[in-house]
């Protein structure tokens, strides 16, 4: 299974259709672009990580392999957050959590 990664290791969730679909089903993105009734190059995005998993995406891939809905949809969120996460840490740290004495 040859799924993307970034440097750390986290995978992107276009990982979830290199290895899964293109693996388990054998077939290239651009005969999975066609099956799915989207563009290719929307396919390979999101594999590389440059297009994000939309709802349209993710209801079509869930159809065609017969995941659940919002799937890729919570991989994809899943993924954002930890990312942002990374980001943030200097700020977050800077936040107090609220209690009712933080008034």
């Amino acid at each position: 299974m040859n799924r993307r990664h970034l440097a750390d290791g986290m995978e992107l969730p276009g990982g979830v259709v290199e290895g899964g679909v293109h693996g388990a089903h054998g077939l290239d993105r651009d005969r999975l672009a066609k099956q799915i009734g989207v563009p290719a190059h929307r396919i390979g995005d999101i594999v590389r990580g440059k297009h994000p998993f939309i709802a349209d995406t993710d209801l079509r891939l869930r159809r065609f392999v017969g995941l659940s809905d919002g799937y890729l949809l919570r991989a994809q969120a899943a993924y954002d957050i930890e990312v942002a996460r990374r980001e943030l840490v200097p700020e977050l740290t800077k936040i107090t959590p609220w209690t009712d004495t933080s008034a």
